[in-house]
């Protein structure tokens, strides 16, 4: 078992579109991800395998082993540790 130290003050944002970002003469370069706020989430600011005093509000769940700070959230409204589902990067250019 893991523990999640979850920081309920901070902002859960996923990758909700892509934007083409592109030169002075309009080639495009590359894409840039657009965040979108996870209404209600928590971030998981460290994974540990005990807990430790920390101050409030900062708190620590249970997580699986497998859970990581960047792809994972705490949802207080039903208590559970939730995926990030970002969008994928497109692979080719802008028509």
């Amino acid at each position: 078992m893991a523990y999640g130290l979850i920081s309920p003050n901070e902002k859960v944002y996923r990758i909700a579109n892509y934007e083409s970002v592109v030169d002075s003469d309009g080639n495009h370069i590359e894409y840039q991800g657009v965040k979108e706020e996870i209404s209600g989430g928590q971030i998981i600011t460290e994974i540990q395998d005990a807990t430790f005093e920390v101050a409030s509000p900062l708190h620590w769940v249970e997580v699986n082993a497998s859970v990581t700070c960047l792809d994972y959230y705490y949802d207080p409204a039903d208590n559970t540790v939730k995926t990030i589902n970002h969008v994928t990067v497109p692979t080719d250019p802008p028509a």
